[in-house]
């Protein structure tokens, strides 16, 4: 009997007329949201590129290390496909020198603000928003529904458990809706596979993650619907009262949360930040000024009376401690300029940290910040990158300070400059330790996602208990 409702169910779902639009609906908006994808993938590689291959021809045809200018670039992640994230929001690059702390610079919303404006439709905003919509337009009225054309008590004039009409109810609206809808979501694969976006093992293993946690939250918004159903006497009522639940969960919570965090916790401005980081440089560079006066003047004192050859040897210790100097002050300039992001990083992970977790009262907010965290593209991107640029960076300033070393520092290039030494040196640029970005596993995404996961899990399941128990309760009459 209870594959019999269930079949009922299904042939309901099937032959509605909003079912067909709903599928039509759903198939070309999850076509275009990767076929979309596909193209700003395709855009951002192509960006990618170009930037580092012009930084590495401008490098090549320099004479000396000190000239050269390195920027680390975030390659870009197939993954934004299904999920942008905060992909569009943080920097592409940062400069990497010694002198100045690593800050992601230029977003694409920097450079193109219109995006900012409407963002951009992916998987995730689908799922998230318009499959939770068709959820509950299929749900509102499946108990009181049948109530209200007589077929609920024509049913239950046979020996029919209500336990059992409830799970056959469930799993029949589930299935029906569910197994039609992975159909688009499999020619959009297969699309992907076809315009070859660079999937790896890794890759597909969390977009089957991904799949998984969608059904999931669609899960709960079926057994939303039934749970409403259950707990009014008409459809009317039903479906106001989901609309009004869901336009709570997707849209206001998840915002409210993040106010409400903003309201406790302070966190500096940007104009704050480079404000401290000028007045503190502008100190120290007077520091550099001084010691390096002071270091001349000890050897003015020091050759007095030499001869030409004495003052030659001299020259080059001196040379060696006004080096040693103008590293100091580098490293430490560096250090500070690290310590002041750093701190006002931590006020901002605060407020990150507080709002997220108010918004995680609303199913939506779980689940979108799982489908980041799978992607790649979470809350935490922007860290998790300027923390892999800071360690290239301590690579890359070890490099240049042994090849600087190598051929007697910044003031014997100026020297030879000054001088009027017009002889071309080379330099082998592919010797520099290059910069690459490096994807969470499967394993560090499985785990970053898990909270999200079980919060899902458990409304999903304190949802269907209380539909279950609603309708054993159900009058019937």
């Amino acid at each position: 009997m209870f594959w019999t409702l269930v079949q009922k169910e299904l042939k309901t779902i099937i032959q509605s007329p909003k079912f067909i639009l709903s599928f039509v609906t759903f198939t070309v908006l999850i076509l275009l949201s990767f076929y979309f994808g596909v193209t700003e993938y395709r855009a951002y590689e192509k960006d990618y590129n170009t930037a580092v291959n012009l930084m590495d021809a401008r490098n090549r045809d320099n004479d000396s290390w000190v000239k050269v200018i390195y920027m680390a670039y975030r390659a870009p992640n197939p993954m934004q496909i299904f999920a942008s994230g905060v992909n569009n929001d943080i920097g592409r690059f940062s400069p990497v020198n010694q002198y100045n702390a690593i800050k992601l610079q230029h977003s694409v919303f920097t450079d193109s603000p219109i995006f900012a404006v409407f963002r951009y439709i992916d998987f995730t905003f689908i799922v998230t928003v318009i499959l939770s919509l068709f959820a509950i337009l299929f749900t509102f009225d499946s108990i009181n529904g049948e109530k209200e054309q007589g077929t609920l008590k024509l049913i239950f004039s046979n020996s029919i458990p209500r336990s059992q009409y409830i799970r056959a109810k469930f799993t029949g609206i589930f299935l029906g809706m569910v197994v039609p809808m992975l159909i688009p979501i499999l020619l959009g694969l297969l699309m992907l596979v076809l315009f070859n976006i660079p999937f790896t093992f890794v890759d597909w293993m969390k977009i089957l993650l991904m799949l998984g946690v969608s059904v999931l939250y669609f899960t709960f918004f079926v057994a939303l619907g039934i749970l409403i159903s259950a707990m009014t006497k008409s459809s009317s009522s039903s479906f106001l009262i989901s609309l009004v639940f869901w336009i709570s969960i997707v849209f206001i919570i998840p915002r409210v949360g993040i106010m409400t965090a903003g309201q406790f916790v302070k966190a500096p401005s940007n104009a704050e930040i480079e404000s401290q980081k000028t007045a503190m440089q502008m100190q120290s560079y007077k520091s550099l000024t001084d010691s390096i006066q002071i270091a001349y003047q000890k050897f003015n004192a020091q050759t007095q009376g030499m001869t030409d050859d004495q003052k030659k040897i001299k020259q080059a210790d001196i040379q060696k401690e006004i080096n040693q100097i103008q590293q100091n002050w580098a490293n430490n300039i560096s250090a500070q300029a690290e310590r002041l992001y750093e701190t006002a990083q931590n006020k901002k992970d605060q407020v990150s940290t507080l709002g997220l977790t108010l918004s995680r009262i609303s199913p939506a907010s779980a689940y979108q910040l799982a489908s980041m965290t799978i992607s790649g593209d979470d809350v935490d991107l922007k860290k998790r990158t300027e923390s892999q640029m800071k360690a290239y960076k301590q690579k890359f300033t070890e490099f240049i300070q042994k090849k600087m070393a190598e051929s007697g520092g910044n003031m014997a290039y100026y020297q030879s400059l000054m001088a009027g030494d017009t002889r071309k040196s080379t330099i082998d640029f592919a010797e520099l330790p290059r910069f690459a970005s490096i994807a969470p596993s499967f394993g560090e995404v499985f785990i970053g996602s898990i909270f999200d996961i079980a919060i899902l899990i458990i409304l999903t399941l304190g949802i269907f208990a209380g539909a279950y128990f609603s309708f054993l309760k159900y009058d019937l009459r």
